[in-house]
């Protein structure tokens, strides 16, 4: 394995990224760490990601997660998280997914692409001047880890249960006040549709807190073309083996669609 910016790691930590790294290629899970800090997660995250890079992915934006008290609390979380995406999973509207054997869901979220650089220095009103595209997305959102109680370093380290991205962007930065979503899923048969609802300047605030990291990690940057996910309007809705059909609709923007092929664990 390629070992390169992962000099700071224990060979424990490094140990954990070869089983989320075979996790993610089989869809094998991984087994838990028993406690992890976020720091040590983060670290184990960047050096992850440092390593995917090296192996020829492209990074090319962030997923912001957590951004609600509700969502944060089975982590014991208090503040949201952040993960890193890459181009391997980044799809265009329809798309066609194919699941590995863990478990699988999706969310609805706002997805920004920047024009400019965004810093700790920015507010909402600067931000979204420097908005360059906007629309809906949905995020596929999957734990490698297999079993074992909820840890927010775990999270962090399993680049917050990032999986795929859908989205298709409109260029601009005409986003609604309130996002109101609804999205309907299709499979065997039935039909389960669910709705939600956020507002704008809640996923300004997310990208805000992002920005605010580089103070701690300064690997973080939000420089123009750096997508970001803004946090979830509606989900995670946990999606059941075999085949299914979601559509999501997003206010102000045309609706999105997904096929999402989800295979049974692997053992």
């Amino acid at each position: 394995m390629t070992r390169a910016n992962e000099g700071a790691l224990t060979a424990s930590q490094s140990e954990l990224i070869d089983q989320l790294d075979d996790a993610l290629r089989t869809g094998r899970g991984a087994r838990p760490p028993s406690s992890l800090t976020l720091a040590d997660g983060y670290a184990i995250q960047d050096a992850w990601a440092g390593r995917r890079r090296m192996h020829g992915e492209r990074q090319v934006g962030y997923k912001i997660g957590l951004t609600t008290p509700a969502a944060r609390a089975p982590w014991d979380a208090h503040e949201p998280g952040r993960g890193i995406l890459f181009d391997s999973s980044l799809l265009t509207s329809p798309a066609h997914v194919s699941g590995t054997g863990l478990p699988l869901a999706f969310e609805v979220e706002l997805a920004i692409e920047l024009g400019d650089t965004v810093t700790e220095s920015d507010d909402a009103d600067s931000l979204l001047q420097k908005v360059r595209a906007s629309g809906p997305a949905f995020e596929l959102v999957s734990s490698r880890w297999q079993g074992g109680a909820p840890n927010i370093g775990a999270w962090a380290a399993d680049d917050g249960m990032a999986s795929a991205v859908v989205t298709s962007l409109t260029d601009g930065n005409d986003i609604p006040n309130t996002l109101s979503a609804t999205s309907e899923a299709s499979a065997m048969g039935r039909e389960d549709k669910v709705s939600g609802t956020r507002t704008r300047r809640d996923a300004l605030d997310s990208v805000l807190w992002l920005a605010r990291q580089r103070i701690h990690y300064p690997g973080v940057r939000l420089d123009a073309g750096t997508l970001v996910l803004t946090g979830s309007i509606i989900g995670p809705v946990p999606l059941e083996v075999g085949s299914t059909r979601v559509t999501a609709a997003l206010a102000g923007f045309d609706p999105i669609t997904m096929t999402v092929d989800r295979h049974a664990r692997t053992q």
